[in-house]
């Protein structure tokens, strides 16, 4: 039995000269401290561990694990046990030839075990028999030579879905790349040909859906009917080889091939705007149940100004507010509408005040269940808003006091862009009236 590479490390280390010490590790596997040889070291600060098959290494000194092994004449690979892993090159699976219109292999792409694709060329004035890359090549669709007097051509993002149609019967074909390496170009040799129809299988995922249609848009007035075959039951990802591969015939193809449509722009146009409305719709149904929570409370200790929240309330409200109306008993005055939307409190004017309710733009009641709310929740707001009418009541009379007898200038509003301003001259009387007197200057308190 081969030397574990943890003792074999610990005997190269003590025969190089370096000290060793004994180390305590916290999971309770075989460990110690040494002197790192790779460099000058007072304290031992190379730690060596024993990792099932393996020997751990770290040189907290600052040298690199290869710098220590190689200090100790050792490899990288003397820190693991076990028979070394010789690297299998993959092998070539399939061979796709890529030929001109004359019949003449221009490339051959290869599918290979590690399902990787490589191009090659003919390695016509050396001794090999292929270059790897296409070293300039042009190459089009798959198969095209064959493809000659077919009306109807089948086209899909693969040689082997290709190959596998061509087996029941079918005319197809392919890009060399797949999905997103289609040239207009090539719609020119389709007619050319002789297609008049052409029938598109994409893969299910979001690049062959985009494939598709850049293929259709190409055959545009051609004069090529395009149809794009949704195939059911098809999985993510998946391809009409694997539709076939499943346990479908030819005339499945054929039956799915002749309920699809033919492709037109407007009818593509028309189903790309109905997703985003169903998008749409669903957003904003999910924004409409998260976002914004609103409860009727009693006006009369809301101390709030009712003319300002008709204005509010008369602006129309955009589609994801929700308003749940919460019962909270007979009250005399009005309900205002207390709106708590991410930790803010705002007031309006309930809905049925203007004939709608503010959840519902479009007129009609809101049929939405109440909202269950514990009393505690319901007190904590009445005591938010009776403190508020309590900080009123309390400027007011301050306001009053500071008045007097005398007339007092209690707001100055000034228009900088116009030179122009006002200022409100409020006088006890106008205090017990409700009014006041607003006169006008321009220019530094000058008075007209």
């Amino acid at each position: 039995m081969s030397e574990h590479p943890y003792d074999c490390l610990v005997s190269a280390l003590r025969s190089h000269g370096c000290r060793i010490l004994p180390k305590r590790d916290s999971q309770g596997r075989d460990a110690v401290r040494a002197t790192c040889p790779a460099h000058h070291d007072r304290n031992p600060s190379l730690v060596v561990t024993r990792d099932g098959e393996t020997a751990l290494v770290k040189d907290f000194g600052g040298c690199s694990t290869t710098k220590v092994v190689g200090a100790l004449s050792l490899t990288m690979a003397d820190l693991f046990s076990g028979p070394r892993r010789v690297p299998v090159a993959p092998t070539i699976v399939a061979s796709y030839d890529y030929v001109d219109l004359n019949g003449v292999l221009v490339a051959q792409k290869v599918r290979r075990s590690d399902k990787s694709f490589r191009w090659r060329v003919p390695a016509l004035f050396t001794a090999r028999e292929w270059k790897w890359g296409l070293h300039g090549s042009s190459v089009g669709l798959y198969r095209l030579p064959e493809l000659a007097g077919a009306s109807t051509v089948y086209l899909s993002e693969g040689e082997k879905a290709v190959d596998c149609l061509w087996a029941l019967g079918l005319p197809a074909t392919c890009g060399p790349n797949g999905a997103g390496s289609w040239s207009s170009a090539w719609a020119d040799d389709l007619w050319n040909q002789g297609c008049r129809s052409l029938v598109i299988f994409a893969d299910r995922d979001a690049a062959g859906a985009q494939h598709a249609e850049r293929v259709a848009a190409s055959c545009d007035g051609l004069g090529i009917e395009v149809r794009v075959v949704d195939l059911p039951g098809l999985a993510h990802h998946a391809d009409v080889f694997d539709w076939i591969a499943a346990g479908h015939s030819v005339e499945d193809v054929l039956a799915v091939v002749a309920e699809t449509p033919a492709w037109t722009p407007e009818r593509v146009a028309a189903e790309r705007l109905a997703h985003r409305r169903t998008r749409k719709r669903e957003w904003m149904r999910s924004k409409r149940a998260n976002d914004r929570l609103q409860l009727p409370v009693d006006s009369r200790m809301s101390g709030v100004d009712h003319r300002k929240s008709e204005r509010e309330a008369s602006t129309p409200v955009v589609d994801h507010r929700m308003s749940v109306s919460v019962d909270c008993g007979p009250v005399d005055a009005p309900n205002v509408l207390l709106t708590h939307h991410r930790g803010q409190l705002k007031k309006d004017l309930p809905g049925d005040l203007h004939g709608s309710t503010p959840s519902d733009p479009s007129g009609h009641s809101s049929t939405r269940a109440p909202s269950r709310l514990t009393s505690a929740r319901l007190d904590r707001f009445r005591h938010r808003l009776a403190a508020d009418r309590v900080r009123d009541q309390r400027q007011d009379r301050e306001t009053q006091e500071r008045i007097g007898s005398e007339n007092t200038v209690v707001g100055v509003h000034f228009d900088t862009r116009r030179a122009t301003g006002a200022q409100t001259i409020v006088t006890p009387a106008n205090i017990s009236a409700g009014t006041a007197r607003e006169t006008h200057f321009r220019h530094k308190g000058t008075r007209r």
